[in-house]
């Protein structure tokens, strides 16, 4: 994996264990869905599509009260910042 796949991935055990922590079933699309995206992050699927299936996600996540938009920003920006804007983190 890259290392933008591995900072995907990351995201989506983080909310493969929100989901466990809130009792939500296997059965449930969102889980389903974020299975996808964790297996789509090991098989190296396209990064823009990877980061739509996030934002998705990451949405019905906030939508649902188990996060929140500003939990998520403080939580992905140290994640994704250094990989969007290389030049800062030298």
């Amino acid at each position: 994996m890259t290392e933008y796949h591995t900072a995907i991935h990351r995201c989506a055990e983080r909310y493969r264990d929100m989901q466990i922590a809130a009792g939500v079933p296997t059965t449930d699309a969102l889980w389903q869905f974020n299975m996808e995206l964790m297996f789509g992050c090991r098989d190296g699927l396209p990064i823009m599509k990877l980061n739509r299936w996030l934002g998705y996600v990451q949405g019905v996540l906030i939508e649902r009260g188990l996060t929140t938009v500003q939990a998520e920003r403080d939580w992905t920006r140290p994640l994704f910042r250094p990989l969007d804007f290389p030049l800062e983190a030298a």
